[in-house]
């Protein structure tokens, strides 16, 4: 029932994210709420732990501020810290009504619905994607259409379809000179990609139930906002430490990658103009100082300028420390797309179709292709399938189109279990990465969810209002030992003396 680590209160006034970091610093007497007291005497070395120490007191201690858990993303689960609210007192001023962290979640949308408590955390997390606002979009103009599934399998698990004109609109907005043929999006509870589709004229978005992730009873209208997440964009393959393993393990010899990674360096050394090495791809995933690189060039800024040729070998040294330390190797033919449902239904099984761009110009690519994705653990995470071209689907650029045929288990979920909701697929046709044995996928068939009795969607309200810890769990039995043997023979000391941390 002890939330412990010192608090970081990064925004002003109601939001606030707590980093649990350091044991013994501040304790909460309760995961739902009540108030933060902090603990004096903390032993921290740095001069900005002292700091935030300080101000945790100042903001939890002396201004009794009431912060309660409101949820977390998935993103910050990995980092061990999650978002809290500071609830509005009783001396409210005005007609305003008392927010609290529940009003929030009300807000937020229709939770009642689901049993599982993981489920209720990531659907809570979903409002917390870092996306950018774009077009308005009101509910008539979104056509639900049906998944292509049976009973086991989803073909269109996650993707949905979009008219041109809507998808120049978002383009417009971003400030893109291109229009992107796929976003992955946000919108009143729906997650997943829209695919642009040329055909579609009745309405502006086709989602799928697949995509339905929670009902918003009254959207509001920043809820009925187009909000989007990343776009399908020009984008080179690496290879990493997983697919390196996966790949060996599968007879990929150990020459060939010596060979990438030979040529990876042999390129960063001898230019400096590393944009011809094809690290930099206009529109492609670059951090900011590669971002920061290109604006400089479309300016007319010269390579051998001072302070360009400065941010050129600072990018160099950059990309050569991933490949020493993540084994992140650049492969020529290879792209790092998003994964899309064929839209025409021309594609039979074991077939993709994918069209890359290079600069100005567009490549359909032909023959053998390796398909896989992230986290890459099992042999069968790789998958051999046949890239074909098909001329209705030469609009789809930058992306990797999967085949809905029902005739075998969709391609996207063979890789590590994906879907088509966001997932990002490296796809290679070099000949010496495509040379290996096929090994038979993974089952990654989702376990039946242990459902609760009622409810969970007010779970997290209900233990807030009462202000009581939950049940403690039944401790668990003793360890049999032998009627000869002495209890305390191989018994570990205690540490300390503290009492055992219960579970929430």
């Amino acid at each position: 029932q002890c939330c412990c680590g010192y608090a970081v209160f990064v925004a002003s006034r109601r939001w606030h994210t707590i980093c649990l970091r350091a044991w013994g610093a501040v304790v909460c007497s309760s995961v739902t709420g009540s108030r933060m007291n902090a603990q004096s005497g903390c032993s921290l070395s740095s001069t900005e732990d002292d700091v935030v120490v300080d101000r945790a007191k100042i903001t939890a201690h002396e201004c009794c501020r009431n912060l309660e858990f409101l949820c977390f993303s998935p993103s910050q689960l990995r980092q061990h810290s999650c978002f809290f609210f500071a609830s509005s007192g009783d001396d409210i001023v005005g007609d305003r009504a008392k927010i609290t962290a529940q009003t929030v979640r009300d807000w937020m949308g229709n939770f009642q619905g689901i049993k599982t408590v993981a489920k209720l955390a990531a659907r809570l997390g979903q409002n917390f994607s870092k996306t950018i606002t774009t077009v308005p979009l009101e509910p008539n103009e979104v056509e639900m259409i049906d998944d292509v599934k049976d009973e086991r399998w989803c073909w269109t698990d996650g993707c949905g379809e979009m008219s041109p004109a809507f998808a120049k609109e978002v383009a417009e907005s971003l400030d893109l000179r291109y229009v992107p043929s796929a976003f992955q999006i946000r919108y009143a509870g729906v997650k997943g990609v829209l695919l642009l589709n040329e055909q579609l004229t009745t309405h502006k978005v086709r989602c799928r139930p697949s995509m339905k992730k929670f009902e918003i009873d009254s959207p509001t209208l920043s809820q009925k906002t187009m909000e989007v997440v990343k776009w399908s964009k020009p984008s080179r393959g690496f290879l990493n430490r997983q697919f390196i393993i996966t790949l060996h393990s599968l007879g990929v010899t150990t020459d060939t990658f010596r060979r990438l990674q030979h040529e990876a360096i042999q390129q960063l050394l001898s230019t400096v103009r590393i944009t011809a090495s094809g690290y930099l791809t206009p529109g492609g995933k670059e951090d900011p100082l590669q971002q920061r690189i290109l604006r400089m060039e479309a300016a007319g800024h010269s390579h051998k300028d001072a302070h360009m040729h400065g941010l050129l070998v600072s990018l160099q040294r950059t990309l050569l420390n991933k490949i020493k330390d993540k084994a992140k190797i650049l492969v020529p033919n290879s792209t790092h797309v998003l994964g899309v449902a064929d839209p025409t239904a021309k594609l039979k099984a074991g077939e993709v179709f994918v069209q890359v761009t290079f600069g100005h110009t567009s490549y359909v690519v032909h023959g053998q292709v390796a398909v896989a994705r992230n986290p890459c653990i099992h042999p069968g995470d790789f998958r051999l399938v046949t890239a074909v071209d098909v001329p209705e689907l030469h609009f789809i650029k930058d992306a990797v189109v999967f085949s809905v045929d029902q005739t075998s288990r969709p391609t996207p979920n063979e890789c590590s279990g994906g879907d088509l909701d966001g997932d990002e697929f490296f796809v290679t046709w070099d000949e010496t990465l495509c040379k290996f044995k096929q090994y038979a996928a993974m089952d990654y068939t989702e376990r039946t969810e242990p459902l609760a009795n009622e409810p969970v969607g007010n779970e997290i309200a209900t233990a807030a209002d009462a202000g009581t810890p939950a049940p403690k769990p039944a401790p668990p039995p003793p360890a049999p030992t032998h009627p000869t043997a002495n209890p305390h023979a191989h018994a570990r000391p205690r540490a300390h003396t503290d009492p055992p941390r219960q579970a929430p």
